[in-house]
């Protein structure tokens, strides 16, 4: 682990990320969540399993990654849910299905479970555990970030 406040410490990692900010810069806008993960999708393979890393003699950082030998062991944590929520799977592209309507959330949350409750008559609030993720404008059918 690195010190608090010390990047330095972690020079490989803030190089990919000033790789993929400078990737990012040419692409300019999205029109969606979804088009904004579709172009993270291709750039994480990209950069994974196609482009040679100098610090890795020009290997790819997917030749040369083995999966953990140690298993997670740990107790699983309860995470608490709103008394009026339903919950909802997140699918393996990081859709929730709602009323036979498809909601791009997050890939980073797929197999997780997520609660939706109401919040007022147009939205309701999407959650993990505490944290709630986002809004959902139930008439027009989108996802509404907060700010």
């Amino acid at each position: 682990r690195i010190r608090p406040g010390k990047p330095t410490e972690n020079g490989r990692h803030e190089r990919m990320h000033r790789t993929m900010k400078e990737a990012l810069n040419q692409h300019c806008s999205f029109s969606s969540l979804e088009e904004q993960q579709q172009w993270f999708d291709r750039w994480r393979k990209e950069f994974n399993e196609i482009r040679p890393h100098k610090a890795l003699q020009g290997k790819t950082p997917a030749s040369v990654w083995k999966p953990s030998e140690r298993q997670f062991t740990g107790p699983r944590t309860e995470m608490p849910v709103p008394d009026n929520a339903r919950m909802l799977r997140v699918a393996q592209r990081g859709d929730l299905w709602f009323n036979s309507t498809r909601i791009f959330l997050s890939e980073a949350l797929r197999n997780e479970w997520v609660w939706m409750k109401p919040l007022n008559e147009q939205c309701d609030e999407i959650g993990f555990g505490e944290l709630i993720l986002a809004h959902y404008d139930r008439i027009n059918h989108r996802i509404l970030r907060l700010d």
